[in-house]
């Protein structure tokens, strides 16, 4: 029906200004209506007059178009980066090939596993008082980090490889960033922490100590970001 045709208003700003104006309408119409001294034509002037107003078709659109679980869902959406509700300007869907979304899913499972038991491993030398942490022990955990990288880009290509799906799937800007971002960003976190610790050594950082607090940092820091953002869907990434 007419009255369910979202496309009468454009964009929510737009929404609010027809409302607006009905609503103003409607505050005259009863204000005629109260001066007339009988009571039943009072209220019928009043009641028919805001009836009109509500049924024309930019209240009674606009009324439907937010109360609609579309709005609802788009509203939920615009809070996590997409465009705003009823706007007419949608972009286009961020398109990703199924299988590579489906290896970066499985290598980011993968970290999550290997990430918290190397985690541990490092906490427990830290936590070894009568053993400096010396320039070996960051160096073995780099590797064991490298090593945790190739076996989930081995994994990921074999998945691919394997895969049979020629689709694409299609994502909002919202969605894509608290899903798919943070899962190829998980995928690559052990990489990323290696590059992070190079980085912090060729900036001047010497104590291989406080190095390796740094990569134990970042693996809980990695997974705990990837956590939050699946259950509450906030994007923790920090922008730059």
């Amino acid at each position: 029906m007419w009255w369910r045709n979202s496309k009468i208003v454009k964009g929510t700003s737009s929404i609010w200004s027809v409302l607006g104006s009905v609503a103003a309408i409607i505050a005259f119409v009863w204000m005629i209506a109260l001066t007339i001294s009988d009571i039943r034509w009072r209220l019928g002037v009043g009641i028919v007059g805001t009836i009109v107003c509500l049924g024309s078709p930019g209240g009674l659109a606009s009324i439907y178009w937010l109360c609609s679980s579309r709005f609802r869902k788009q509203w939920s959406e615009y809070r996590r980066g997409g465009p705003p509700p009823g706007s007419s300007d949608v972009p286009e869907p961020i398109r990703i090939p199924s299988k590579q979304f489906q290896a970066a899913a499985g290598g980011a499972m993968a970290a999550m596993r290997e990430l918290p038991d190397l985690a541990r491993h490092a906490k427990s030398r830290l936590s070894d008082h009568d053993r400096p942490i010396e320039q070996a022990d960051l160096q073995d955990l780099l590797r064991m980090l490298a090593d945790m990288k190739e076996r989930i880009d081995t994994e990921m290509q074999s998945d691919i490889a394997k895969s049979t799906d020629t689709g694409d799937n299609e994502w909002t800007r919202g969605g894509y960033d608290v899903l798919v971002a943070p899962t190829i960003q998980m995928a690559n976190s052990p990489q990323a922490i290696i590059d992070l610790t190079l980085a912090a050594v060729e900036n001047g950082a010497k104590s291989a100590k406080l190095l390796y607090e740094l990569i134990v940092a970042e693996m809980d820091v990695a997974v705990a970001r990837f956590y939050v953002t699946l259950n509450t869907g906030i994007n923790t990434k920090e922008q730059t």
